[in-house]
């Protein structure tokens, strides 16, 4: 992962980058832009300006279904952990208040305003590189990644 230190560096370099965006650590204004702005039509992107560079957004309702998948699977083991306390576990969508543990409802807001969305991060202007450049290499490296999934489990490899 890059960092902000990294970032100002290949910015003095006139180096100009692209590296996936983590949406988990987006501040909640920039959040309910995205949320506001992005139309949730299948390949639809937006691009905003922050102090850092460009973030890119691009919604997939493939990705949706997915993140939807897993978010309930998730919501699903928290509340058997709520409901059977004795399980100390601590997970995703839990947080304790003193000795109880309840739902996180702020996570899980912020996780469903992020449900099928893909952020990139770039410091190149839109007249440089648009959107559809940066975001389909990471279609082929997903790609890339499914078949070494495949080959691993079909030959049962290990590194």
């Amino acid at each position: 992962m890059i960092s902000s230190e990294d970032v100002n560096q290949l910015k003095e370099n006139h180096i100009n980058d692209t590296v996936d965006a983590i949406l988990g650590n987006i501040p909640a204004e920039l959040l309910d832009d995205i949320d506001e702005t992005i139309k949730r039509k299948n390949g639809k992107s937006i691009r905003i300006n922050t102090k850092n560079g460009f973030l890119i957004f691009i919604y997939s309702s493939m990705r949706y279904r997915k993140y939807l998948y897993e978010m309930n699977k998730q919501i699903e083991k928290a509340n058997q952990v709520i409901v059977n306390s004795f399980k100390r576990k601590k997970l995703k969508f839990t947080k304790t208040d003193g000795q109880k543990i309840k739902l996180n409802e702020g996570l899980i807001d912020k996780t469903k305003k992020l449900l099928g969305i893909k952020g990139s991060h770039t410091n190149s202007e839109e007249s440089v590189v648009d959107h559809k450049t940066i975001i389909d290499p990471y279609h082929e490296l997903y790609n890339i990644e499914q078949a070494f999934r495949i080959t691993k489990s079909d030959l049962e490899t290990r590194p």
